[in-house]
């Protein structure tokens, strides 16, 4: 339902007014097809054009391998949107720290379409940051840890574990881990937690332990790219050390999670960004009501904070005495990725196919079809329950 009239139609308006003003067009033209937009059709090369008689004029192409005919506005990010120019304004809205309804008070739209929107944002921009980052080699010390929070509700408490690079402050990789309710509950609290583990069984315990293993996995890997050992900086966590245990060629370095969380902490990487994620996206804040109702959603949209992060966003605001242009450059300039600061249209300027939606990451193309691993295990009930009798 769109909602219109009044003072959030005039700052919409204004907004992308001045945001195209500065240059952020992020929707050139295509000049020609580079693969058929249909996902069910491989065709990267062969297209016949031809030209629509009917006015206005318009050029389409045809696939040679399935037939069917497509024009170049398939390829636009905004293809069969009828509401253009948004996007922009909602990804500055969700980085500021603004919830999916406040969002859509100030675009004078409703909350679905805001939804709608950063779910197609973010999965573009799992791809695009595989396609750029998934197989850099790494040559810098890698800080893990999760970030814990919650999604649908407090009794399913989970993790998004992320892999930091020490100096550069880049995300190279990022998974998820469920996990069941832990510390003190009151009566009706265990009450409950107990009829939800019996009627949707619980979360598997080794969740942390398989995906940090599959993380510390492909670490090892990109590392092996530079020719060098990965240097891995974790907490104490006896998680880690069970997912270590298969893996050789990592050098592990620990510290307590007891330890002041200064810049001089080994883990400042995963602090900073675990303060960063909690203070511009409402779904990660302490004690919100914006929290996300599908873990899915809550992982598609770390998906976003991640590319704002990596590559929009300055190191940090101010300069550092040990580091004077950390406030110039973003993390994936300091680590050699990008050559300047990204924007908005460099991500979102055309249209990733369905043909195309999918990563070398196979934690990441779960995301990108609204899936999150680790199901719940139902619990078994036995086939027959023994009576017990008494004879008088």
């Amino acid at each position: 339902m769109r909602r219109g009239g009044g003072f959030s139609c005039e700052v919409s308006r204004l907004s992308t007014k001045f945001a195209w003003a500065k240059g952020m067009n992020p929707y050139p033209p295509v000049d020609s097809p580079t693969h058929c937009p249909y996902s069910n059709c491989d065709n990267d090369s062969v297209f016949w054009t031809h030209q629509r008689s009917k006015e206005p004029l318009k050029t389409r192409f045809r696939c040679l391998k399935c037939q069917r005919t497509f024009s170049l506005s398939q390829f636009d990010f905004e293809f069969r949107n009828k509401r253009r120019g948004l996007n922009h304004l909602i990804l500055m809205h969700f980085t500021g720290g603004l919830s999916n309804c406040q969002i859509a008070r100030m675009i004078s739209s409703s909350e679905s379409l805001v939804r709608a929107r950063l779910q197609k944002m973010a999965k573009q921009a799992l791809v695009l940051h595989d396609q750029w980052s998934g197989e850099f080699p790494i040559r810098e010390s890698v800080a893990y840890d999760g970030l814990e929070n919650f999604s649908r509700s407090q009794y399913e408490p989970n993790h998004i574990n992320q892999a930091i690079g020490a100096k550069s402050l880049f995300i190279y990789d990022f998974n998820f881990a469920p996990l069941n309710r832990k510390g003190r509950m009151s009566d009706h609290q265990k009450n409950k937690n107990g009829q939800l583990l019996m009627s949707q069984g619980a979360y598997p315990p080794s969740a942390i332990a398989r995906s940090s293993e599959a993380i510390f996995e492909r670490l090892r890997h990109r590392a092996q790219k530079a020719k060098q050992s990965l240097s891995l900086l974790t907490d104490e966590h006896y998680q880690y050390a069970r997912a270590l245990r298969r893996l050789q060629g990592i050098e592990h370095v620990t510290v307590s999670s007891k330890k002041a969380r200064t810049f001089r902490n080994i883990l400042f990487p995963v602090n900073h960004a675990d303060l960063l994620t909690r203070q511009y996206i409402k779904a990660f804040a302490r004690e919100t009501i914006s929290f996300s109702k599908k873990p899915s959603a809550m992982v598609q949209k770390y998906a976003l904070f991640c590319i704002w992060k990596n590559y929009m966003r300055p190191q940090f605001t101010k300069a550092h005495k040990e580091d004077p242009g950390s406030n110039l450059i973003t993390p994936a300039q300091s680590a050699g990725i990008t050559q300047r600061k990204l924007t908005f249209g460099d991500f979102f300027q055309s249209r990733i196919t369905d043909s195309k939606m999918k990563t070398q990451n196979p934690d990441w193309n779960l995301f990108i079809q609204d899936q999150v691993p680790y199901p719940r295990r139902k619990p078994r009930v036995p086939a027959f329950t023994p009576q017990l009798t008494t004879h008088s």
